[in-house]
């Protein structure tokens, strides 16, 4: 026996050109995995760390690198690559790098991370063993007898005073020779007026102790980018024992620095108007004379846009970026850039991949009061936005109101109409609009005047008068018109699952009606639909069996009418073939 090949078997591109699919689609979709984790690095002051990882999905994960909650963006300092692997290096470390490095990768079907630590440590120089050793490290014994305590600094001055006094006095003996003869008491009035007194520092006598630090900065101060009117903080940390004092200073500077940067940053390249096809992405760009700045809004239509899967919003250097994915008809809006008192805005358009036509444009409707009125219209294409107008105004829907869209199909029912409702409704497709109007009869249900033609008339039994009111004239009109069945219902006989469609006329246009089935009103649901167009009324029973078969009844007004269904068994053939 044969086995037939399994698809695991067989290589993707032959599947593809036998089922007719591409090689990606093969593959499921499946949350990322990181399958090679970062280790924790430790490195030297200003050497080079070192963080690689691998990550599994489909589809391809995004990886985001995070030092200390910070992200991590290609820079001189922060070098990003990928080769099936992806690459963390940090040039020339800080001591104030150290802490946790956090890797987050995430796709459509889910998100992970991983913590590693940083840790750096301090090169042994002359500088770092200053900076941990104790202030008073060097001892002088005095005249006096006791040791004197000096600091580094206090030693360097002195040993550089004494060698200047050395200096100027070899000077003075070099030139001796060019000095002519004089008196004693010249010379020595000279040497006295020539000698430079220079004051003994005494430092002051302190108790040593084992538990005392030197200050050591372990955070330091950041420089800051804000908004105009935004508060700064700056914030330094020192540790000492005893505890060192730190003194702010120049806060007035700091303050006129941010407020002259914010008022200093100008639009370089404004932003351009956008015209782009549905399901295209939209790329709003604009430049500034400063590199990152932040407290930059994006505004559509007065409220701010936030980062999601349909906007992302960019900053890289000077330039600030919006992008606006899978564009469609609802995203045509004027968006707006604001930076403090800075602002741009620009106009997206957004055209059809295909041209709309109207297929079906809507009917004028007379409808009783009270009733329902509908107004339906069919476009050449699936799913397009339509706008219903009246007075000039947009129809919202409520509870007497309803819009309905069903793939080419749209559709708007006005229930329990009254004579505010008359007037003409527009449909806008884009670039393109249709009209009808809606006309509005009153029923009025009278005694005296029933009586009057009555009684002038005999057998006159007119239950409904219709009136019209002449909006442009000012005129009342009333008319009397009997309601009753214009085409009566036939005998229908179909098959079992068949469709069987029952149809009436009346003389009015959208008046209430009603169903029986064997004396039962019928309901509208999935096994009965009704439809009223105009002055057409159907009765569609879908799916029909034996049981559907029975008398039904249309009534509207005084008058019904009743037809039979009639549902027959399929019949199947049943072929024998005999072998002999």
């Amino acid at each position: 026996m044969v086995q037939e090949p399994k698809i695991a078997d067989v290589p993707p591109l032959i599947i593809s050109a036998l089922a007719g699919v591409t090689a990606e689609e093969i593959f499921e979709k499946t949350k990322p995995e990181i399958v090679l984790l970062p280790e924790p690095v430790r490195v030297l002051e200003g050497d080079t760390a070192r963080f690689r990882c691998r990550v599994t999905g489909y589809p391809t994960p995004k990886v985001n690198w995070y030092l200390n909650g910070q992200l991590i963006r290609k820079s001189k300092r922060f070098r990003l690559r990928y080769d099936g692997i992806y690459y963390l290096e940090i040039i020339d470390s800080k001591f104030y790098d150290a802490g946790e490095v956090k890797l987050i990768a995430e796709n459509p079907e889910g998100v992970i991370e991983h913590c590693v630590k940083f840790e750096i440590q301090q090169r042994e120089d002359f500088r770092s063993i200053l900076r941990r050793a104790p202030e008073l490290k060097f001892k002088r014994r005095t005249e006096e007898g006791y040791y004197e305590a000096i600091t580094a600094v206090e030693l360097k001055s002195r040993r550089k005073d004494e060698s200047y006094e050395d200096m100027l006095r070899k000077k003075k003996e070099e030139l001796l020779h060019w000095i002519k003869e004089i008196s004693d008491k010249e010379k020595k009035m000279e040497e006295e007026r020539g000698k430079v007194t220079i004051p003994t520092i005494k430092p002051e006598r302190i108790e040593l102790s084992p538990s005392m630090e030197a200050p050591k900065i372990l955070e330091r101060i950041q420089s800051q980018t804000v908004s105009l009117a935004d508060e700064v903080h700056f914030r330094v940390r020192v540790i000492g024992k005893p505890d060192p004092e730190c003194q702010p200073q120049d806060i007035g500077e700091y303050t006129y620095q941010v407020i002259n940067f914010i008022k200093s940053v100008k639009i370089k390249k404004t932003l351009k108007n956008q015209t782009i096809t549905e399901t295209q992405d939209a790329v709003f760009s604009l430049e500034l004379t400063l590199e990152h700045v932040k407290g930059a809004q994006w505004i559509k239509n007065g409220v701010e846009i936030t980062p999601s899967d349909k906007y992302e919003i960019q900053v890289d250097g000077m330039v600030h970026t919006l992008k606006i994915k899978n564009c469609t008809a609802q995203d045509e809006s004027v968006y707006a850039f604001k930076l403090g008192k800075l602002s741009a805005n620009a106009r997206l358009n957004v055209e059809s991949k295909y041209t709309i036509k109207i297929v079906k444009k809507p009917k004028d409707v007379t409808s009783l009061r009270n009733a329902t009125a509908s107004f339906e219209l069919s476009l050449s294409h699936d799913n397009i936005p339509v706008k219903w107008m009246f007075n000039n105004a947009e129809v919202k829907p409520s509870e007497n109101c309803k819009i309905l869209s069903e793939r080419k199909a749209h559709k708007l029912i006005i229930q329990n109409v009254d004579t505010h409702d008359a007037g003409q409704y527009t449909a806008i497709v884009g670039h393109l609009q249709c009209s009808a109007s809606l006309f509005v009869e009153c029923k009025i249900i009278f005694g005296v005047l029933y009586a009057h033609f009555a009684s002038y008339h005999v057998g006159f039994n007119y239950e409904m008068c219709i009136y019209y009111f002449d909006l442009l004239h000012a005129n009342f009109y009333i008319t009397f018109s009997a309601l009753h069945i214009t085409k009566m219902m036939k005998n229908i006989e179909v098959p079992e699952t068949q469709v069987a469609t029952f149809e009436c006329e009346v003389s009015h246009f959208n008046v209430p009606s009603t169903w029986l089935k064997n004396g039962v009103e019928i309901e509208m649901s999935e096994k009965f639909r009704i439809v009223v167009q105009g002055k057409l009324h159907q009765l569609k029973i879908m799916n029909t069996s034996r049981e559907d078969s029975a008398e039904y009844i249309f009534i509207c007004g005084n008058d019904r009418v009743s037809a039979t269904l009639t549902v027959n068994r399929k019949t199947f053939c049943v072929f024998t073939y005999l072998l002999f």
